[in-house]
C-alpha cells in the first residue's frame, strides 16, 4: 500500500472536520429537543487533536541551540522529509 504524506494528511484533516460537523448537528439536534424535554442544549468542538500516525520514514535534519543574554536558550531544528520505501502488507 503505497499513500502519499500528503494526501494521508488531507485525509486526517478531512476526517477532523467531518467529525466537528457531526459535533455541529447533534448540537442543532439538542438545541431543537430542548423545548419538548427541557434539557439544557449541548454544543461541543475540538479543542486539540493529537495524531500518532506509524510511517517509515527518513528525516535529514540539523540543530542550533542559541543561548540569549537572560539566559535563556533557544533550540531551532530544522527537518526535511525525505521519502522511504513502504513495506506492502
Amino acid at each position: 500500500m503505497s499513500v502519499a504524506l500528503t494526501g494521508l494528511l488531507a485525509a486526517l484533516g478531512g476526517g477532523i472536520v467531518d467529525a466537528q460537523l457531526e459535533l455541529d448537528e447533534r448540537a442543532r439536534d439538542s438545541l431543537d429537543a430542548f423545548g419538548e424535554t427541557g434539557v439544557p442544549p449541548t454544543a461541543f468542538t475540538w479543542s486539540s487533536v493529537r495524531l500518532s500516525v506509524p510511517l517509515a520514514m527518513r528525516l535529514k535534519g540539523s540543530s542550533l541551540v542559541a543561548t540569549g543574554p537572560d539566559g535563556g536558550a533557544t533550540l531551532t531544528v530544522r527537518l526535511a522529509y525525505l521519502p522511504a520505501e513502504q513495506e506492502d502488507e
